[in-house]
Parts: structure tokens; sequence; C-alpha cells
């Protein structure tokens, strides 16, 4: 089996078209997205860019339970809120429109905190012309 050399400018995405680099990109886990989008400029504009959001710090994993934390301490989690936030300040920035949220977020700690930037990354979604909202709140 011959293994083929693909240059820089002649990977897989590279020559799809946005829509189709969206929707796969639509399926990473946040965390997965903010790490991609440290790759180049191509792929910060892509996932800034990407119509369709889900927000979530929950996995759903069967085998264990039916919810299990993404992020186990609490630095963690503080540094997923604040990703999300610059994340959605950006896309507020370029007036990126937002098709689809889905919003999935397991409460903990400081409620006061979370509800405060749960509302504020909706306050971006909506004014950028939000057309469709779906929220699973953990408690």
């Amino acid at each position: 089996m011959e293994l083929q050399n693909f240059g820089d400018d002649d990977d897989i995405f590279s020559n799809l078209p946005n829509h189709i680099v969206h929707r796969i990109l639509f399926f990473l886990q946040l965390a997965d997205l903010s790490r991609l989008s440290c790759v180049s400029r191509r792929w910060k504009e892509l996932c800034i860019s990407n119509p369709c959001l889900a927000l979530t710090n929950v996995i759903y994993d069967t085998l264990q339970s039916p919810h299990r934390f993404q992020f186990n301490n609490f630095m963690n989690r503080f540094r997923f809120k604040n990703f999300v936030d610059r994340f959605m300040a950006q896309r507020s920035l370029y007036g990126v429109k937002t098709q689809r949220l889905y919003l999935r977020w397991c409460l903990e700690g400081s409620l006061e905190d979370e509800t405060y930037r749960i509302n504020t990354w909706l306050y971006h979604a909506v004014n950028l012309g939000l057309e469709k909202l779906q929220i699973v709140l953990i408690f």
C-alpha cells in the first residue's frame, strides 16, 4: 500500500466548501474546536464563522452515567467558560449570524455566574439573528 504525501496546499479540507467544513465542525466538542482554532488563521476563521453551534460542558456517556462533566475541576471549568465568552464575543464582533444554537450545560458552582454567562451567550446569538435554539440545562 502506497501512502500519498499531501503538501500544505493539498489537504482534503482546504478543497471543501465552507458549508461542508462547518457541518463537520458542528460535531466536534467545543474544547476540540478551541484547539483547532489555534492551528492557523483559516481554521480560526472557520471555527468562529460556523453558523451552527453546539455549546456543551457535558459528555453524554451511556456506559458510565448519562451525564458526566467534561471538566472535573474548578480551574478547567473556569478557563472553558472564559473561552466560550471570548468565542461568542468574537462571533459578535465579526457579525457571524447564528442559525442554530444547541446549548447543553450542567450548572455547577456559582449559579449566578453560570446564569450570567449563559444569558450573555444567548444575548450574542439572538442579536445576530438566531433562528433555532435548543437548551438543555442540567442541575
